[in-house]
């Protein structure tokens, strides 16, 4: 392999010299495994990373925990940090009993376990725990580092997403690398080709044209999950496999290659028999005889599913409030521009509340930041309990909630408000020390009359408004923007 399977960035940097070294030596790690992948590797080069993992997590992990005990890191989260230590040697454990021997299945189940670890521990607890102790070192309080330090994290939700971008780019290089050198594996050893498209969940693919006749290697018949005997082996019947709503897409894609004489490549989805779905991606080109008609297609098919799944759960966390499972501003905002433009359009009524704990700030003081997490968690789901489907909430601050609700005017607006405010002043939320917590709102009510041009921003101000004249009157009530 030419290039590294893992290239360091320094956005990858926690701030923590001593962690970011050890770090990269994880990095370099990596990359000596994507190098016994492609070129082969032996029981001693297993054995000898196998090593090399076992210091790395020893001194590594010891160094951290001295880190956040000095710092005074609070004990839940250096629990769950130690937790997550441990479950990493228990996972190179178990894949290598799950390798049962054979080096290069090992090899490559380790590759793709630590550039997981990479991403998600590293870029994930390792950057909070940083954070954390620069946050306590710059003298904040233990509760407010840890919920500063959170909410950090999860706005950097976008440097996971490039990381594992890279990731697996820089992998998919090292499968291109392997069908490039599947003529020398043809001419050496069948069977090292068929492992070698095993083990990269990639195979090839010949559509002779001329006969319609299509030939799959072993690999795309386990990734369709077809018997090549009952398969019929042409192109229609390899549409046929593609997931009903992309067959248009794909044909397209190959139709147009065959005309514009340039080799493609597309993303689809395959319908199993039983109703899964997998995602493979496609690559292909066509050779010519010499007066321009097209002889044969050759190709590679990757199962993506793995990448695919990853990507699309940390866009459902660059969506979601970690701790409430509400939209966070930013999605909150992009559902609440979209149904404003509906009620634009359709000339309807649209109100929007704001919400706000009363003496939130005294919860968390007396009670704990973990009390303070379940009044969120509980006013988040009574809300959700209360409100239609129709309805978008979302946690757009600390203690601040917004809730639009579409086809609603002021005066529906404003009895949903009291119910709501009303409803929340009856609960009592009991914390971990058995302790009883009474907690009220504030709301903030503005109205998008008919026909009435505004803009999002507008509403959200004009409610905000609203919300600092109701605690001004008092706290736990309803304030009207422009009464």
């Amino acid at each position: 392999m030419k290039n590294s399977t893992f290239k360091w960035d320094a956005r990858y940097e926690t701030g923590l010299a001593e962690v970011d070294t050890q770090h990269k030596s994880l990095v370099e790690l990596i990359n000596h495994l994507g190098e016994l992948r492609a070129s082969g590797g032996s029981v001693a080069d297993l054995t000898a990373a196998l090593g090399a993992l076992a210091d790395y997590a020893k001194y590594h992990f010891s160094a951290e925990d001295a880190l956040m005990q000095a710092a005074g890191i609070s004990p839940e989260h250096s629990t769950t940090h130690r937790r997550e230590h441990d479950q990493f040697l228990d996972q190179i454990n178990q894949i290598i009993g799950e390798a049962q021997g054979e080096v290069m299945l090992a090899i490559d189940l380790l590759l793709r376990y630590l550039v997981k670890w990479l991403a998600f521990h590293i870029l994930g607890q390792d950057t909070e725990m940083a954070l954390e102790i620069a946050a306590l070192q710059r003298g904040i309080s233990p509760e407010v580092a840890r919920k500063e330090a959170r909410e950090h994290v999860m706005r950097g939700t976008e440097v996971l997403f490039d990381a594992l971008n890279v990731l697996y780019d820089d992998l998919g290089a090292s499968y291109v690398e392997l069908s490039r050198a599947y003529a020398q594996l043809q001419q050496s050893s069948e069977s090292r080709l068929k492992e070698a498209q095993r083990l990269a969940h990639l195979g090839s693919w010949e559509l002779d044209l001329s006969k319609n006749h299509l030939t799959w290697s072993d690999e795309i018949c386990r990734i369709f999950e077809i018997d090549p005997e009952r398969f019929g082996a042409s192109y229609e019947a390899f549409l046929n496999a593609i997931h009903p709503e992309d067959r248009a897409m794909v044909n397209q894609a190959y139709q147009d290659s065959l005309r514009t004489r340039q080799p493609y490549e597309i993303t689809h989805r395959l319908l199993m028999a039983d109703g899964r779905v997998k995602h493979v991606h496609e690559r292909g080109k066509t050779d010519y005889d010499t007066t321009g008609q097209p002889l044969r297609s050759i190709g590679t098919v990757q199962d993506v599913t793995e990448r695919v799944e990853l990507e699309h759960e940390l866009r459902a966390q660059a969506q979601i409030d970690y701790l409430t499972g509400l939209a966070n501003r930013r999605h909150f905002i992009q559902q609440g521009e979209l149904e404003l433009a509906r009620t634009l359009r359709f000339g309807r009524p649209l109100s929007l509340l704001m919400l706000d704990i009363d003496h939130f700030k005294a919860i968390n003081d007396i009670h704990g930041h973990q009390a303070g997490d379940a009044a969120l968690q509980t006013l988040a789901a009574h809300c959700r309990d209360a409100l239609r489907e129709i309805d978008i909430i979302g946690r757009i601050g600390g203690e601040e909630f917004a809730i639009i609700l579409p086809e609603t005017d002021g005066a529906s607006a404003s009895l949903l408000a009291e119910r709501l405010r009303e409803s929340i002043a009856r609960q009592t939320m009991a914390t971990e020390k058995g302790d009883e917590v009474n907690m009220t709102v504030s709301i903030g009510l503005a109205i998008h009359a008919d026909g009435a041009a505004a803009k999002l921003d507008d509403l959200l101000k004009q409610a905000d408004l609203a919300l600092y004249q109701a605690k001004r009157g008092g706290r736990n009530r309803i304030h009207l923007f422009g009464v």
